[in-house]
């Protein structure tokens, strides 16, 4: 039986790969359920963003009538999974899906409706939130008990953060300034993509702080591998190598296209602060400490 919280009329579930499921009236946000496991047939499917996990189940509800909908920008992702393994691993294909993270292997599902930041529906509004993918939504629930933000994988829960040194993402300065819109929010209940729900305003704002020091985190552990400002720079695919062996990942071939993007985000976000430099070496782009 999946864990399930209830808040008032708001139900979050934990499906397949730890992805939460939300409920609110008539809506689903996120499909990692079958639908037999809902306990009364949505409407409408809300997805927060186009990874797999969080659409897992959406050609069923859609099979079944339930109206689906999707981020302008991440529809590609959610029609077509293998985007996300071509533009990771090489769009000349075909890709080994042993390269390929699981959260991109998934079966695609055709979009009813194109949302954009700023809709509502039925009282839950959808606001921007990129970071995590260029694209990504996340919904804001006013209910009769509380104000319910339902993040996807902008906020991680602590136990999920604690587990995973480098969470994937495709832009840091996106991610940040997404995290820090959301701490300015008045929510009651903070629903993060994976992990437990963070229930009353001051819980929900310390979640959100431990996401923005995960990025610190992130970003202090990618500066420790880069050269000094002296040395010769290292193209991306050994800061790559470097942080995998680091983190004992070097015997896992999916490790590579969950580390490269979120590595390529960290080190454009050094850059950005002045921490790291991008130079022509030997006709490539390399990087080191600045």
């Amino acid at each position: 039986m999946n864990k399930c919280t209830r808040i008032g009329d708001v139900l979050v579930c934990v499906g397949d790969m730890r992805t939460n499921t939300t409920i609110v009236r008539d809506i689903v946000i996120d499909a990692s359920l079958p639908l037999a496991r809902l306990l009364a047939k949505p409407r409408l499917l809300l997805l927060t963003h186009g990874h797999a996990d969080h659409f897992r189940y959406a050609h069923e509800y859609r099979g079944s009538g339930i109206v689906v909908a999707a981020p302008r920008h991440c529809l590609p992702l959610v029609e077509n999974p293998a985007i996300n393994q071509m533009a990771t691993i090489g769009w000349a294909g075909p890709i080994d899906e042993e390269l390929v993270t699981r959260y991109f292997v998934g079966r695609g599902v055709r979009v009813d409706i194109i949302l954009e930041p700023g809709q509502v529906t039925n009282g839950v509004e959808a606001l921007a939130a990129p970071g995590h993918t260029p694209g990504h939504l996340v919904y804001l629930a006013e209910t009769r008990n509380a104000r319910v933000l339902v993040a996807g994988d902008t906020v991680l829960g602590e136990d999920y953060l604690e587990k995973t040194p480098l969470p994937y993402h495709t832009s840091t300065l996106w991610l940040e300034g997404s995290l820090n819109r959301i701490k300015s929010l008045d929510i009651d209940v903070l629903v993060p993509g994976h992990g437990e729900v963070a229930i009353g305003k001051r819980e929900a704002r310390r979640l959100v702080e431990a996401n923005l020091s995960k990025i610190e985190s992130m970003l202090r552990l990618v500066e420790s591998v880069l050269p000094g400002s002296s040395e010769d720079p290292v193209y991306v695919d050994e800061v790559v190598a470097r942080i995998a062996e680091k983190l004992g990942y070097t015997r896992s071939k999916r490790a590579y296209s969950a580390l490269s993007p979120t590595i390529r985000a960290l080190l454009l976000a050094l850059k950005h602060r002045g921490l790291a430099e991008s130079i022509p070496y030997k006709g490539v782009l390399a990087w080191r400490r600045k």
